[in-house]
């Protein structure tokens, strides 16, 4: 699993570890599109739902209606840190 980006890879840190399998950025693009987003724990991005900032609760560049949705299955101060929550919600 030393070739799996961390959930909170950048863009930067994407791009090396697809050229380390022979992979352009544009290749990168076209392989995360044609998978589905999968699932997260909530503790990886309730940062961006609950005080995001100190002049807005919420991340304004999530969705206003799936951000929602993630609210509703990942209340603020959940107490399981393992509580996990799909994240394509077309095909869930």
């Amino acid at each position: 699993t030393q070739f799996l980006p961390a959930a909170n890879a950048n863009v930067q840190r994407l791009t090396q570890l697809f050229q380390t399998q022979q992979l352009s950025q544009d290749e990168m693009v076209t392989l995360s599109g044609a998978h589905t987003i999968g699932v997260s724990h909530c503790s990886a991005f309730t940062n961006r739902l609950y005080n995001f900032s100190s002049t807005s609760q919420l991340d304004s560049t999530l969705n206003p209606s799936f951000a929602q949705r993630l609210q509703q299955l990942c209340p603020q101060g959940n107490p399981n840190p393992n509580t996990v929550v799909p994240m394509d919600t077309v095909s869930s």
